[in-house]
């Protein structure tokens, strides 16, 4: 996600627990330092180690609450960028990508709603953390929670649960395009190595059913990483035309393989 959403998000939960809105929205935008560094993006510096690291240091050198402050951002951060089929190396070194799948421009989008939200409402829920249990939060904030809830789930681009097959999704190209479709088929590719500007690698490779195919990008950290031509899958991913004219219909944002 952006760095406003990042920021957005961090002030409008430091407000309601108290903390350091300033040194919040400082450790949410943190962990994106890897994109200035000579290192994997949303690797290292998305993971709990670094947000460790960070808080410790931070602590040494007499700062403790400004480094609450600073990891409570980092984790708002990892959290959202969790939400995102891209995902984050939160686990590292002891695993590789750790993603949620939801899409992540419709998952902005509701976290920026939310985050509004409980800015306008930041009085009545710093009341409620403080009680914790004591004076409920009312009904229009439980709903609009609620809401950003179902927003994710629905419009936020999980995995359908009707499987559609390629031959459907090609016949209705423009219906389909930058939504999250979920179909099966053969890999009748050998599998490519691909690299992205931030580092990331891809495995892109051919999916057929019958006549019909489609190309997949799926970060090689997503599940499946044995795959071999000639394997059966189903794949969970947006599919796209932006390539249309040079590599023809495609799936990529892949949230999973099985």
């Amino acid at each position: 996600m952006i760095g406003f959403v990042h920021a957005l998000f961090a002030m409008a939960f430091s407000r309601i627990l108290g903390v350091s809105v300033l040194w919040s929205v400082i450790g949410s935008l943190l962990p994106d330092i890897d994109l200035l560094l000579p290192v994997q993006h949303r690797m290292i510096t998305h993971s709990l180690v670094f947000v460790l690291a960070v808080y410790v240091l931070v602590r040494l050198a007499g700062r403790s609450r400004q480094g609450f402050a600073l990891s409570f951002g980092m984790l708002t951060h990892l959290f959202l960028d969790s939400l995102t089929p891209m995902g984050i190396g939160v686990f590292y070194p002891l695993q590789n990508f750790f993603s949620l799948g939801f899409d992540a421009s419709r998952a902005g989008y509701a976290t920026i709603l939310l985050s509004i939200i409980v800015i306008a409402n930041q009085s009545r829920l710093r009341s409620f953390f403080k009680r914790f249990g004591g004076k409920k939060i009312k009904t229009g904030m439980r709903v609009s929670v609620i809401a950003w809830l179902i927003a994710l789930i629905f419009w936020g681009g999980a995995c359908p649960l009707v499987h559609s097959s390629i031959g459907y999704i090609l016949s209705g190209l423009d219906g389909f395009s930058e939504k999250k479709v979920m179909t099966s088929g053969v890999v009748c590719s050998e599998i490519e190595k691909k690299f992205s500007k931030a580092g990331n690698e891809f495995q892109v490779f051919e999916l057929c059913d019958g006549p019909d195919s489609l190309v997949v990008w799926k970060l090689a950290s997503v599940e499946r990483k044995d795959l071999n031509k000639g394997d059966h899958i189903i794949v969970c991913g947006l599919f796209t035309l932006k390539y249309l004219s040079s590599s023809g219909p495609e799936i990529y944002m892949v949230s999973k393989v099985t």
